[in-house]
């Protein structure tokens, strides 16, 4: 079994009372908030919820999970680690990787993505 990453300041982890497990974003890096200002996007849940659909395509991140979020954040719930280990590595290089940024936010659907 592997080490999870550790998050970032902009991400959150935990485990629900019934088991299941969690990750949220919860804040961006200075380089993603750049980024979302120059598309005009507002750059809290919302954004993150289509940019962590795109992230899910990008990685072939399959099995089963719920993405969701609110204004000021958005998460993934799933049973299995593997995958929120997954989601937080393609956070954190979408937090840090302009190309890779901009890859996943060119293929978020635009109907999520605010």
């Amino acid at each position: 079994m592997t080490e999870p990453v550790r998050t970032a300041s902009y991400m959150t982890d935990g485990t629900y009372d019934e088991g299941g497990q969690f990750l949220s974003v919860v804040d961006s890096s200075p380089l993603a908030f750049a980024e979302f200002d120059v598309r005009k996007l507002q750059a809290g849940g919302y954004t993150w919820i289509a940019i962590l659909h795109s992230l899910a395509k990008i990685e072939a991140i399959t099995g089963e999970f719920e993405i969701g979020g609110e204004g000021d954040n958005a998460y993934i719930n799933a049973h299995d680690p593997a995958i929120l280990e997954a989601f937080a590595k393609a956070i954190q290089r979408a937090m840090t990787d302009l190309a890779y940024l901009r890859t996943a936010l060119d293929g978020a659907d635009p109907e999520l993505l605010e």
